[in-house]
Formats: structure tokens, sequence, C-alpha cells
């Protein structure tokens, strides 16, 4: 036992490296069995790096880019305006403007799960989930459930600007843009 770890972990330990450990608060249990090896060589580094973090992870650039609205160039999606709000928790939302008026407003999942909402293109809804890949880039999947469709949007912010990267899942479309914060 391990009184003083933050957060408390329990563990027996048995001879060739064979352990159970026990992590109450993070509702976690790892069992190694098996000989050769040590828990803290390549296997326990691995088991590390597949555990996600209890909230989303959000640099500061989240803060700064949230509300900001960013007028887009001409693309093949007909996107003109689009913008991000993170209000902390588990979910921001995603605005859209597209050519010819239509505006969607999406809940965007950051904990791994997309949001579902009604009234895609089509009638059908649309679930979608986003995550920081590192401190400058928002990835997105924008998925029409029930259609072909499915838009990886990677999103780099710098300064007033956003590059945009697309990719639909067929392969049918991939493209870059950019676009410039509204009243820059």
């Amino acid at each position: 036992m391990y009184p003083d770890g933050n957060p408390l972990v329990f563990e027996a330990l048995g001879r060739g490296g064979q352990r159970v450990s026990v992590v109450p608060a993070k509702n976690l249990v790892v069992v190694f069995t098996g000989g050769g090896f040590e828990p803290g060589d390549d296997v326990g580094n691995y088991i590390g790096e597949a555990l996600k973090a209890d909230g989303p992870i959000a640099p500061a650039l989240a803060a700064a880019v949230s509300g900001r609205e960013f007028v887009l160039d001409t693309n093949p999606l007909g996107l003109r305006r689009l913008s991000l709000t993170f209000p902390g928790g588990s979910e921001a939302r995603l605005r859209m403007r597209f050519r010819g008026g239509r505006d969607e407003e999406r809940p965007v999942g950051l904990d791994g799960v997309p949001r579902l909402s009604p009234g895609g293109r089509y009638g059908l809804p649309v679930a979608v989930a986003g995550t920081w890949t590192d401190e400058r880039t928002f990835a997105v999947d924008y998925d029409e459930v029930a259609n072909v469709n499915d838009f990886r949007l990677r999103l780099s912010f710098s300064g007033p600007d956003v590059s945009i990267d697309v990719s639909e899942r067929t392969v049918l479309l991939e493209t870059n843009f950019r676009g410039r914060a509204a009243g820059s």
C-alpha cells in the first residue's frame, strides 16, 4: 500500500514482474501475469500511454479562440464562417455558416464520445467529436450519420489566422483553405 501516493495505490507484487495494481480514485485495476519483465519496462509505458485523462485537455489557445468567428476563403464545402466555443467541461459548440445562408450549430464531444444533433443537410442527424492534437491544432470529426459523408477537419490556429485541412472518409475530397478572424 502506498498511502502517500496521489492517487492512492494498492499493489500486490509477485516474482518475475507479476503484479496487481489498484487505483480506487481512477476506477482502475491493472494485472500483469507472466514473467521475464518488469512492469516499469515497455509494457508499463504502453499502458500509461493508453490511459485517458479524467477530462478534456485543452491548451491555453482554447480560451483565445473560443467564440472567435473566422471568415473563410472560398472552399469546396461552401463553408463561409466558422467558430468554436469552449465553455469548459466535456463539450464544445461548433457554429458554421454555409454558402446560401444555411447555419448550423452543433455540440462537439471532447471526451471521445461524438454528440448527436438533428437537422443535418438531408434531414439526418450529425455526430461531432473533437480533440486538441497539439497546442495549436483542433481536430473535428463531423459525421453525417446514415450518409456516406464523414468529414475530418484539422484546424491549425496561428494568431488571427486559421488553416483548415479537410478530408472525407471516402477520400473523394481532400482540400486545404484558410480563414481570418472576423474584424482583424
